[in-house]
């Protein structure tokens, strides 16, 4: 793996759609971690069963990164599995069904390389048979796989000792230390644990061939209750998180969440509707431009034209960019050609933009 920016992507329709409208220039340029998620919901046809099946998102991932590198994780966040999702988590076999998956995911030889992750299923009581058993046949497939330490895990380095111990030392390692969202509050207590688990875990790695990751963000789950309801700057302090673990650790790369905060929304009921709004990334922070609807109005998508126009009328607007995907959306809005009046398109937009700064940020 030689990528020096990496970015943590769900398979949620924002997400997918803001790598689907990167350039191939970009693309090959970053390592995409690919999250599963929970497909859409099915209803069956008597209405007695439901289910979330996720095959149409493992083609849109082909779809999406056809002759490019990329890292592939489930998701563990229970609000975004499903029981199809959970069945991957299936021991048995060691891991059948998620070295299944992986087989169907790369059958075509579609990708430039997959780097898998390794599952573990804490509930196991066979654990480290099952592991070693999902190791070996990983070891038969890939010349990587992927390992996500949670800044939490207490069983994080033992977890490295099972995998080091049972994968060859000629195959690489990704070790992506995951401090998913950091308040900002927090972020020089952040930097200490993370420069106190690193030199563990390279202890652990010894004389093997490794990489390490560092992943965060500090993008908030709602803009109005840390800063102004409608118009501010975000910092991107995930930066300063990784240059204050770089210092002591120069090998580590840098990885974020392309500012889409970890905790989701879906679940939550906007029955008065939603303040349209639309974020500009630069290098170092993101701003923001909010309004409300005209009152008796049930359309949004002349608040988003009032919205843009704001965005663009900034100076500091990325116009040189305008080739850029995310930044064209914004700059056709301002001007009346309004694409979307949905609340995940312009996530998108965020999302597509903050990638392409950070690869222009990073020297890439």
């Amino acid at each position: 793996m030689d990528k020096k920016y990496c970015v943590i992507a769900k398979t949620a329709q924002a997400e997918l759609r803001a790598m689907f409208n990167l350039s191939k220039d970009v693309l090959d340029k970053i390592l995409p971690i690919v999250e599963l998620t929970r497909g859409r919901k099915v209803t069956s046809k008597d209405k007695k069963t439901v289910s979330y099946p996720y095959y149409k998102l493992i083609d849109k991932i082909r779809e999406i990164y056809r002759g490019f590198d990329i890292a592939f994780d489930v998701t563990s966040i229970e609000s975004l599995s499903s029981p199809e999702i959970d069945e991957l988590f299936d021991y048995n076999g060691g891991y059948a069904k998620w070295i299944q998956l992986l087989d169907d995911l790369v059958f075509d030889n579609n990708f430039k390389s997959v780097i898998p992750s390794v599952l573990l299923n804490y509930d196991d009581d066979d654990f480290e048979n099952n592991v070693k058993s999902e190791l070996q046949q990983l070891n038969v497939r890939f010349n990587s796989i992927m390992y996500r330490y949670s800044i939490g895990n207490e069983d994080g380095i033992e977890d490295l000792r099972l995998i080091t111990a049972n994968f060859p030392k000629t195959k690489e390692l990704l070790v992506v230390v995951d401090c998913e969202y950091v308040p900002v509050s927090t972020i020089s207590t952040t930097v200490t644990a993370c420069n106190a688990i690193i030199p563990r875990i390279k202890s652990v790695l010894e004389d093997r061939k490794y990489k390490i990751v560092l992943v965060s963000t500090t993008y908030p789950n709602n803009v109005a209750e840390t800063n102004d309801e409608f118009a501010d700057d975000i910092p991107l302090r995930e930066i300063d998180l990784y240059n204050g673990v770089v210092k002591e650790n120069k090998e580590v790369i840098y990885g974020d969440y392309g500012t889409v905060n970890p905790k989701r929304n879906d679940s939550i009921v906007m029955a008065n509707g939603w303040l349209p709004k639309i974020d500009v990334a630069l290098q170092t922070l993101v701003y923001y431009n909010r309004r409300r609807r005209p009152s008796r109005t049930t359309a949004y998508s002349s608040t988003y034209e009032q919205v843009a126009r704001l965005a663009t009328a900034d100076s500091r607007f990325p116009l040189s960019l305008i080739d850029v995907w995310g930044i064209r959306q914004i700059v056709n809005c301002s001007m009346g050609s309004v694409p979307s009046s949905q609340p995940s398109f312009w996530i998108s937009v965020r999302m597509n933009t903050h990638i392409c700064q950070q690869v222009i940020r990073l020297g890439l």
